[in-house]
């Protein structure tokens, strides 16, 4: 047995972020620690030099193709497949553990699944030429 059985919180009680990937399933703990190593590892290559780019991530497993892009257009424009099942994550400065990815993939999922869609970058960027780049 690869994962300890974890009761459910009583009812009322909420969880910390760190609460919740202690016991979030292991696929989906799997999935925002390889977020966070595939982030981790473009900081730590380049700090200053890739911080603002844009990593895509898929919603169903946390995977990315493992380029950094400089544009969400760019990230978007690469991915194989329907794009909308990506989301574009802009490389940050700070620390980004593995509780907050899960968060940022739960987040992302639930939205997807009530209908929301990215915008498209290069729409926004034929309807508003003044917008450099669409974050």
């Amino acid at each position: 047995m690869d994962t300890p059985f974890i009761l459910p919180p009583p009812k009322g009680i909420k969880l910390s972020p760190h609460e919740q990937y202690l016991t979030a399933n292991r696929a989906d703990q799997d999935a925002a620690k390889r977020m966070c190593d595939t982030h981790t590892l473009h900081m730590m290559v380049d700090p200053l030099g890739h911080l603002g780019h844009y990593i895509a991530f898929s919603m169903e497993d946390g995977r990315s193709d493992g380029n950094l892009y400089p544009t969400k257009a760019d990230a978007a424009r690469h991915q194989k497949g329907d794009r909308t099942r990506f989301f574009y994550m802009c490389t940050v400065a700070s620390d980004f553990p593995p509780h907050d990815a899960l968060q940022l993939l739960y987040f992302t999922r639930h939205a997807h699944r009530n209908g929301w869609v990215q915008p498209d970058p290069d729409l926004v960027r034929k309807h508003r030429p003044d917008v450099k780049d669409f974050q």
